[in-house]
């Protein structure tokens, strides 16, 4: 088992929204979803930290890093690197997202 112990950054969403205090924001305001941008990850039992992110090594190479995984370890995840993670596995089964 190939475990990846890693800390996921994510873009902000960027929604239209009328203020700025007590909003409830509803999906047809969404201009953009939040994305991963980068992460920094660690193989379990070794030494060595990778950072990728969608600037320097593209969205591709950072999915084939996480496809070398049989499970994934995050860092306090929030609630974007949640969906992230959940994104992740629904393209790694073939799901559409």
């Amino acid at each position: 088992m190939k475990i990846l112990m890693l800390d996921i950054e994510t873009t902000p969403m960027q929604v239209y929204t009328w203020g700025l205090w007590d909003q409830n924001i509803g999906i047809n305001q969404i201009i953009k979803h939040t994305e991963m941008m980068c992460f920094g990850a660690k193989w379990l039992g070794q030494k060595k930290v990778t950072f990728k992110s969608v600037h320097h090594d593209g969205k591709q190479n950072m999915l084939e890093t996480l496809q070398q995984s049989s499970s994934q370890l995050a860092h306090q995840p929030g609630p974007s690197s949640h969906a992230m993670s959940q994104a992740y596995s629904a393209y790694r089964h073939g799901e559409q997202t």
